[in-house]
């Protein structure tokens, strides 16, 4: 009877130390929320042409991006066609054009999944920075992820995001935004992490957030503001993270 006991006991043990399902999907169901917001806010965009202003000098009179050769590459990679160095957003220009052609419903629906992208890396941030205690930490989750959604969505609906969204020419915000915004989670991912796992530079997190940011420049230079913003975020957070004593130690 004891050992009958004992294992009709060790199973619910076992069972209530497995976290509950329910706080996964509440992690995910508030990026997918503010993304599909996102989709729905700027879904008319998708039956727009081209501007006939910068759209038809940068794309539909330039045969330059079009293509994966090595003329095409050379040209990408070392362009300032119309002004900003921009290689990797003239690669998703060439990306759209293999796939669409000229249809500029395409680019537009590029520009659209890449903000609601943004949106969605922007509220999972949100959530990382409300779960400190410097800013409101001390909250319930469900109030934390209430408030990291109103708060992207906010961002992502507001009618400043246009010019970027629905203009094919400013491809580079959104392609940039996404990138810098994966950069600064990982970055957080990195800073959470206790001594053992860290492992100094080798951690996968840093360069992951190093990488992310390179190629978040290569989009639009406006991300050269990244190690500002990190050393912002420690100073919000109250504490000293490691890229405030790497600059004290410079």
């Amino acid at each position: 009877m004891n050992g009958v006991s004992r294992r009709s006991w060790s199973g619910p043990s076992v069972a209530c130390a497995r976290p509950p399902v329910h706080s996964a999907l509440r992690r995910t169901i508030v990026p997918l929320i503010v993304a599909s917001a996102a989709v729905l806010a700027f879904a008319p965009s998708l039956r727009a042409g081209f501007v006939d202003w910068d759209d038809t000098w940068l794309l539909v009179q330039n045969p330059h991006f079009r293509g994966f050769g090595r003329e095409q590459l050379t040209w990408m990679a070392t362009t300032t066609h119309m002004g900003p160095y921009q290689p990797l957003s003239w690669f998703s220009y060439a990306i759209d054009h293999a796939v669409w052609g000229l249809d500029p419903f395409g680019f537009h629906l590029t520009n659209v999944l890449l903000h609601a992208a943004t949106a969605a890396l922007f509220a999972l941030v949100c959530a990382r920075l409300f779960a400190r205690p410097a800013l409101g930490g001390a909250a319930t989750p469900f109030a934390r992820n209430a408030a990291a959604a109103l708060t992207a969505l906010a961002w992502a609906v507001h009618p400043l995001r246009t010019e970027s969204v629905a203009w094919v020419t400013e491809r580079r915000d959104v392609l940039s935004g996404v990138l810098f915004l994966a950069s600064l989670l990982c970055w957080l991912t990195h800073v959470d992490r206790d001594g053992r796992e860290r492992r100094a530079r080798a951690d996968a997190a840093y360069w992951a957030a190093v990488a992310l940011f390179g190629a978040s420049l290569l989009a639009k230079a406006a991300a050269m503001t990244w190690p500002a913003v990190l050393v912002l975020v420690d100073v919000i957070l109250g504490r000293p993270g490691p890229l405030r004593a790497r600059l004290r130690g410079a």
